[in-house]
C-alpha cells in the first residue's frame, strides 16, 4: 500500500492534483467577480504549488507512462527518477515544505476568524488534521538530520511519511472544496441582497 506507484501514493497525487485544479477554478471565479487581489493571488499561487507537488509525487508521469528520464538527471537523482525531491540539493527544502504546510494551516485557521482574511483562511473543522500534519512533519524533519532513530515515536514518524503526504493531499482537497462552497454561498448572498452588509429591500 505504501510503495511507489501504489494506492497511497496514487491517492495522494489525485488529491493534490484535484485540489490544484479546484484552486485555479476558485482563483478564476474570484477574478471574474472582482474580489480582492489577496484572494485571487493566494488561490492562484497555492494551486500552482499543489500542482507542482502533485507532479513531483508521480515523478512527472514517469511511473504512470513508463518513460525513462534523461541520463543527466538519473545520475544526480538518488532513485533515478524525474523529480527534484530526490536530488540531494532539494531534498531538505521538501522536508521543510511539509512543516511549512502544517504551520501554514494553523495560521490559516486563525486567519479564517479575521474579517479581512476569512476568504483564504482554513476552515476550523480541519484543525485536527492540520495539527497531526504539523506534528508528524516536525518529527520527520528531525529524522532527516538524525538518521536511524531509536525512539519509538521517531521510528513511527519515519514509517508514516507516505501517510503524512496523503493527509496533506486530502486536507488540501478539503480546504479547496469547503472554501469553494463558502465563496459560492457568499456570492449568492451578495447577488440576492446587494452589497455585503446591506439589507434586503421590502417587498
Amino acid at each position: 500500500m505504501l510503495l511507489e506507484n501504489h494506492p497511497v501514493e496514487l491517492l495522494t497525487f489525485v488529491s493534490l492534483f484535484s485540489a490544484g485544479i479546484m484552486g485555479w477554478t476558485l482563483a478564476w471565479k474570484a477574478k471574474n467577480k472582482e474580489r480582492e487581489i489577496l484572494v485571487v493571488g493566494f488561490y492562484a499561487a497555492f494551486s500552482a504549488g499543489l500542482l507542482f507537488v502533485a507532479m513531483e509525487e508521480v515523478s512527472w508521469g514517469q511511473w504512470l507512462f513508463g518513460f525513462e528520464p534523461p541520463a543527466a538527471i538519473k545520475a544526480i537523482n538518488r532513485k533515478g527518477e524525474l523529480n527534484l525531491h530526490n536530488m540531494q540539493a532539494f531534498h531538505a527544502p521538501f522536508e521543510f515544505l511539509r512543516v511549512a504546510f502544517g504551520l501554514g494551516g494553523l495560521l490559516g485557521v486563525w486567519l479564517s476568524s479575521r474579517r479581512h482574511t476569512r476568504n483564504i483562511g482554513a476552515p476550523a473543522i480541519l484543525s485536527s488534521w492540520i495539527v497531526i500534519i504539523a506534528i508528524l512533519a516536525a518529527l520527520d524533519l528531525r529524522n532527516y538530520y538524525v538518521q536511524n532513530p531509536v525512539h519509538l515515536i521517531f521510528i513511527a514518524a519515519e514509517k508514516m511519511v507516505e501517510i503524512l503526504e496523503l493527509l496533506i493531499g486530502l486536507s488540501a482537497f478539503l480546504y479547496m472544496w469547503l472554501n469553494g462552497r463558502m465563496l459560492a454561498d457568499e456570492g449568492e448572498e451578495i447577488s440576492t441582497f446587494g452589497e455585503p452588509g446591506s439589507k434586503p429591500e421590502a417587498v
